[in-house]
C-alpha cells in the first residue's frame, strides 16, 4: 500500500474523533469514499487542505476501471 495513504486517513480518523464536523456535504461523501476505498485495500490518497484540515480530493494509483469503477462512478474527474 501507498506510504501515505495511512496518515492521511489517520488525520481524518482524528479529525472525526476530535467532535469537528466536515465543512460540507461534499467532504463527507469524500471520507466516506476514502473508507470504503480504505475497507477494499484500494490504494489512494485523501488530500486534506491545511490548516483547516479539509478534505477535498481522492487520488488513486492507477487501477482497471473495471476494479475501481464502481465506487467512482458518481465523481468527476478533473484533469
Amino acid at each position: 500500500m501507498h506510504r501515505g495513504v495511512g496518515p492521511a486517513f489517520r488525520v481524518v480518523r482524528k479529525m472525526a474523533a476530535s467532535g469537528a464536523e466536515p465543512q460540507a456535504p461534499d467532504e463527507t461523501t469524500l471520507k466516506e469514499l476514502a473508507e470504503t476505498l480504505q475497507q477494499k485495500n484500494i490504494d489512494h490518497m485523501l488530500w486534506l487542505e491545511q490548516p483547516e484540515n479539509i478534505a477535498t480530493c481522492i487520488a488513486l494509483r492507477p487501477y482497471p476501471k473495471e476494479e475501481v469503477g464502481q465506487y467512482l462512478k458518481k465523481f468527476r474527474l478533473f484533469k
